[in-house]
């Protein structure tokens, strides 16, 4: 009986110091993310595998937000596959900028 005592309040304390290293774990994990939401017709880049080593991804894109499929996953179309739609993880997704075209301009001054 006492083996049986000592075995169940050691799996409570188990128990309890294994929540505390998920909520721990949970906190360290969650303070460098970021919650992003993106509207249909918003243009994201996407991480993808290159098409050399399916190791290797880097951002591709843009391509437009379809529609939100659920919380965290997006239904894209994908311009390089003739339209085809695809759903993809926020995760994998970034917010593409539109990059202000600048024009430099050189001043000649004549003496």
């Amino acid at each position: 009986m006492d083996l049986r005592a000592k075995l169940h309040s050691l799996g409570q304390l188990s128990q309890e110091n294994l929540l505390q290293a998920q909520e721990r774990q949970q906190r360290l994990y969650n303070r460098g993310s970021k919650l992003r939401q993106f509207s249909p017709g918003d243009k994201v880049l996407v991480l993808l595998p290159t098409s050399s080593s399916k190791s290797l991804a880097k951002w591709q894109g843009p391509f437009v937000v379809t529609r939100r499929v659920g919380d965290v996953d997006y239904e894209l179309v994908r311009s390089d596959r003739g339209g085809a739609t695809q759903i993809y993880h926020v995760n994998l997704l970034k917010t593409w900028r539109e990059v202000a075209s600048a024009s430099l301009a050189t001043t000649v001054i004549e003496r």
